[in-house]
């Protein structure tokens, strides 16, 4: 599957998110106060999405390399359904 969003490692710095490969700003968060502790917050995640999406494919790759083998069940244990459905659902969310 091919990467739709800007590829590379995502940096945040006074509200503004940019790859590191072009350093064009990517996304602007609008009256950014680098005092506001949620501001920066949601600075430091939106640049983290593209880590967090590439580690939860291969965490959703990992389960169905492994149940396919027969090393892990469908029922792997206490919550692994709805674990398992957060994970598609997030993956989706980023992708479609």
């Amino acid at each position: 599957m091919k990467t739709q969003h800007t590829e590379g490692n995502w940096h945040s710095h006074d509200g503004q998110i940019y790859p590191e490969q072009t350093g064009r700003t990517l996304a602007l968060i609008p009256y950014f106060d680098k005092e506001n502790e949620e501001q920066e917050a949601n600075a430091k995640l939106i640049a983290a999405a593209p880590e967090l999406l590439d580690a939860a494919k291969k965490c959703w790759e990992w389960f169905l390399l492994n149940h396919k083998s027969k090393k892990i069940p469908l029922d792997g244990g206490v919550g692994t359904p709805s674990f398992l459905e957060l994970l598609r659902g997030a993956i989706s969310s980023a992708t479609n």
